[in-house]
């Protein structure tokens, strides 16, 4: 069967959306109308095995949301009711195992956010607490492989003007429960480093983060680590040009269909 990519929600161009399109990972062309959401949002996380995907949270129309919501995957459709938040948050670092998904950070009207999230992908149900990031802050990117979990990067909204953006690794035990413990960091790949809002894609083995924001601006800096290790990132190479709030995914971090 083909595997799929599917895109929820997002901003067009200065008003949220409810769109769910897809593609065929395999293949290249554009995308495909898949459904709809229940509501207009942006900044919501993405969890997932290889059967069923979720949208978690987002900024709906101007404060966190709670609701979760779920597509099967192989089918196309409108997504259903999933459950809530534990904590209402946006712009959060998300990672799937084949049976569990996390979610990390965020932001919300008190600022950034430490709290990490779960649920089991496959029954319906609330968050529940997971543990805590070893700092609380938004827009990292979220990846890993079936065991581990890491969040990369992040903004501090209560920090001093200036320090707010970081280059803090962190990483999780997505089968077990507990506090984020530090990887490493984000290393400048040129003259610029991932700060925040940069996409991930994993395999088994490698995250690959690409592109995102610096202090001051757009970059184009790829970078991953080895999931089964700790320590800071390497260069993995350059993207044709300067994005942030990129969306990636990945046909092989280790779901049910065993890539």
């Amino acid at each position: 069967s083909e595997i799929r990519g599917i895109f929820g929600g997002g901003r067009n161009p200065a008003v949220n959306t409810n769109t769910i399109d897809y593609i065929t990972i395999a293949s290249q062309g554009n995308a495909i109308d898949f459904g709809d959401q229940s509501r207009n949002y942006m900044a919501a996380g993405g969890m997932s095995s290889s059967t069923r995907g979720i949208f978690a949270g987002g900024y709906a129309p101007s404060l966190p949301d709670l609701d979760m919501e779920y597509v099967e995957i192989a089918t196309l459709g409108n997504a259903l009711d999933f459950g809530d938040l534990f904590t209402g948050a946006y712009y959060s670092g998300t990672a799937s195992s084949p049976t569990r998904g996390v979610y990390a950070g965020g932001n919300n009207p008190s600022g950034s956010v430490a709290t990490i999230q779960n649920l089991t992908i496959a029954s319906l149900g609330n968050m529940i607490k997971f543990g805590d990031l070893t700092e609380a802050r938004s827009g990292m990117a979220g990846g890993g492989n079936s065991v581990r979990g890491i969040f990369c990067g992040g903004y501090v909204t209560t920090a001093p003007s200036g320090k707010k953006f970081r280059q803090t690794i962190d990483y999780v035990t997505i089968a077990s429960e507990g506090n984020a413990t530090t990887f490493g960091e984000s290393i400048p790949s040129a003259t610029t480093g991932i700060s925040q809002r940069s996409g991930s894609g994993s395999n088994q083995t490698r995250a690959v983060f690409a592109g995102g924001q610096d202090n001051s601006s757009a970059v184009n800096s790829m970078e991953f680590v080895t999931i089964a290790t700790t320590g800071n990132t390497q260069d993995f190479g350059d993207l044709p040009e300067s994005q942030r709030a990129v969306a990636v995914l990945s046909d092989s971090h280790g779901g049910l269909g065993g890539f």
